[in-house]
């Protein structure tokens, strides 16, 4: 892609991606498969979940109506801020079983300011379902306690890109996911 992608370490590449998307949605369609006749809504975060979206809706074998919501931290920065919303879903969540589909899961701000949001829309259920989680370190004495519902791959505590996590806006397309070198 270009030197820096070159330079990075590769953490996962495309293949162990696909295969833990692979073991993710045969978990998924497990838990999913006493929700028949439910109301069930896949929300992807954008901009980051569209990769994972489109590689782990396929393999899911429940019916679901898709939709997405646009929320923003990072906004090309290296640390969260507050949250921005760009654009909310279509679908009406009452009485659904949402299911937020997003790239990672670091701190999980994101993650839980969308869970509350769908939670006050008439949500019964909204499960996190994310390709990678970061194993944040401890800092300050304290670890991150959130955590999300389903996850394909524990990353390390790293500054990662590739699969739909990006650096500044690029890389989302990069074909794993890679460490970028300071």
């Amino acid at each position: 892609m270009d030197s820096l992608l070159a330079q990075a370490d590769t953490l996962y590449s495309y293949e162990q991606s696909v295969a833990a998307i692979e073991v993710l949605s045969d978990v998924l369609n497990k838990h999913f498969e006493n929700f028949s006749g439910e109301k069930i809504v896949a929300l992807t975060l954008l901009n980051g979940g569209i990769v994972f979206a489109g590689m782990l809706l396929p393999k899911l074998s429940f019916a679901l109506q898709l939709d997405s919501v646009g929320v923003s931290r990072y906004r090309e920065h290296e640390t969260g801020r507050d949250l921005r919303w760009h654009s909310k879903p279509r679908a009406s969540l009452v009485g659904a079983n949402v299911l937020l589909l997003d790239d990672i899961f670091d701190q999980g701000i994101t993650l839980e300011e969308v869970k509350a949001w769908c939670v006050d829309q008439g949500a019964n259920s909204v499960e996190s379902v994310v390709l990678a989680w970061k194993q944040l370190e401890e800092s300050e004495g304290e670890a991150c306690k959130a955590k999300p519902d389903f996850y394909a791959l524990s990353i390390p505590d790293k500054f990662v890109v590739g699969m739909g996590m990006d650096f500044a806006g690029n890389y989302r397309n990069a074909p794993g996911i890679f460490v970028l070198k300071k």
